[in-house]
């Protein structure tokens, strides 16, 4: 959701599930607009991580959006 606030896009927009899933499991990046927060950009991408074990916590990224936003 991060990404799509970022982007005003729908990821993956015009591909079946089955594409999805493969772009999802390689951790393929999706594109970011090159004046993204660097914070926000990391941020996403350790959001995506196949495994739920290596992504973030919501008071982690919290933490990162409350550093970025004051």
């Amino acid at each position: 959701m991060l990404w799509e606030l970022v982007t005003r896009e729908i990821p993956y927009d015009g591909l079946d599930a089955i594409d999805i899933k493969s772009k999802v499991i390689a951790e393929e990046k999706l594109d970011l607009p090159y004046n993204v927060n660097k914070s926000v950009a990391n941020l996403i991408s350790d959001c995506r991580k196949v495994d739920p074990k290596s992504r973030p916590s919501f008071d982690y990224i919290k933490g990162v959006l409350d550093g970025i936003v004051k």
